[in-house]
């Protein structure tokens, strides 16, 4: 007898979609079969005829941005739940040693998450240890690092940014080592010198944001990035690409062998610069045009965009970001409990991807980026219990008491979206069930990432 089964259902992967079932004993799949073979449970879930796919990975948050990380370990977790998640993949940015820091989060994340977490770190240059110390932090699973090319002041915090000699001091050690380096790509002189400008004008709406922040800056960056990368002979992960431009730009260095994996983000795929969110519109890099909406789209349709992270952050509550204006105020919302909505309501049912190809850029490619796989991203049997039950036909009204975050706002407010994760299992462990949380915190696990050589990231 195992713990639980699934049944009526047909499960999907990146290949195809099959009618069987999943068993799962001891937080992993012990059996993928139909429906008579597979064994006898303590609790079988008749899933009604729905898709099953492995519990969504969400490889870019920014826990403990506002709120506490405890606090974000608690609230943050079972948001991710509601929305499919199982694995939060989340930054900490901070310039002391990771040392003295990751053994006490691991131990704050295990009390308090609901489903399972993974860490990285924000890459800082000396007088940071980090450099010195990354063979410390790949062997307590910490192999990925995100470098950010500006030193920014976004509300109360401080963001330190990685000049070039540091950025491929950085990249020459995690590829030496099976790590993964991440770049936010926008080259911070262009955008100094247009923010200082448009900020003497006066003006403070959402597409001066966006004008100062220019698509070419972030283009520009993406090359120099990926030359490095490519000098240094390293992965590349790039975090959260906005413009059409840049699918040309991934394009091409993946055709001249640099293992580039590129990563967009739901609004992205949703929002521009004229959406009327105000100052609640306010991101980095900023939202854009129409025809990168639709470049974007196309650009996971046809396999140049690998991964989809929501950038998830609580920031701060709505009507303090409301006090400010596009220039003072700190950027960023929450966004993982929509990542999987948005795609199957604005991706899927608008005919724009297919189901599969949501398991692949929401599961399966994180997994293999991250070092997580086969543990996670996968409904194979050895693999974790992870699994989300989805409806494509359930409609739900978005609006923040639907979400579960601590945030109180949400940039999808009064939307209508179609498909909608009904459940989601963390290692055999139900954790949402039709929009409640049923997990409790202390449910969810540290996931050690785990190095990789370069070619083996997600080379295809």
């Amino acid at each position: 007898m195992v713990d639980v089964a699934i049944k009526n259902c047909k499960l999907v992967t990146p290949r195809g979609i099959v009618p069987a079932g999943v068993a799962v004993e001891g937080e992993k799949i012990v059996a993928v079969a139909r429906d008579p073979n597979l064994p006898v449970a303590d609790r079988t879930i008749d899933a009604g005829g729905k898709y099953v796919i492995p519990g969504v990975i969400d490889p870019h948050s920014h826990l403990g941005s506002h709120f506490s990380f405890e606090d974000d370990f608690r609230t943050e977790t079972q948001s991710a739940a509601g929305g499919g998640v199982t694995t939060l993949f989340t930054l900490m940015q901070d310039k002391r040693s990771l040392k003295e820091i990751v053994p006490k989060r691991i131990k704050m994340a295990e009390r308090n998450a609901t489903i399972d977490l993974s860490f990285g770190g924000g890459f800082m240059p000396s007088p940071s240890p980090h450099l010195d110390e990354i063979a410390d932090y790949i062997d307590l699973g910490i192999t990925a690092f995100k470098c950010k090319p500006a030193t920014e002041k976004w509300g109360p915090i401080v963001v330190a940014g990685v000049d070039d000699g540091s950025l491929y001091a950085c990249f020459k050690a995690l590829g030496e080592l099976g790590g993964l380096p991440m770049v936010h790509a926008e080259n911070p002189k262009i955008v100094e010198m247009f923010r200082d400008h448009l900020m003497k004008t006066g003006r403070k709406d959402l597409p001066a944001y966006t004008e100062s922040r220019p698509s070419f800056a972030e283009e520009e960056y993406m090359r120099r990035a990926i030359f490095i990368a490519k000098v240094a002979s390293s992965p590349l992960y790039i975090v959260h690409i906005t413009i059409s431009n840049g699918l040309d730009v991934v394009a091409e260095a993946k055709a001249d062998g640099v293992n580039v994996i590129a990563e967009t983000c739901p609004h992205y795929l949703t929002h521009t610069k004229d959406s009327g969110l105000g100052i609640l519109g306010v991101v980095t890099p900023p939202l854009r045009e129409k025809k990168d909406i639709e470049g974007l789209w196309h650009g996971i349709k046809s396999g140049v965009i690998d991964c989809i992270g929501s950038d998830h952050a609580t920031i701060m509550p709505r009507s303090e970001r409301e006090k400010g204006d596009i220039w003072t105020t700190m950027p960023g919302w929450p966004g993982t409990e929509t990542l999987l909505p948005v795609m199957l309501s604005e991706g899927v049912n608008k005919g724009r991807i297919s189901l599969e190809k949501v398991v692949e850029t929401c599961c399966y490619n994180p997994a293999r980026a991250f070092g997580l796989y086969p543990r996670k991203g996968t409904i194979s049997v050895g693999s974790d219990g992870d699994l989300t039950i989805v409806d494509l036909d359930k409609k739900v009204k978005v609006t923040p008491d639907v979400l579960h975050s601590a945030a109180d706002w949400t940039i999808y407010d009064g939307w209508e979206m179609k498909g909608w994760p009904v459940m989601t299992i963390c290692r055999g462990n139900v954790v949402m069930e039709e929009g409640e949380i049923v997990g409790k915190p202390g449910t969810g696990r540290f996931i050690k990432s785990l190095p990789l050589p370069a070619s083996a990231r997600l080379m295809r």
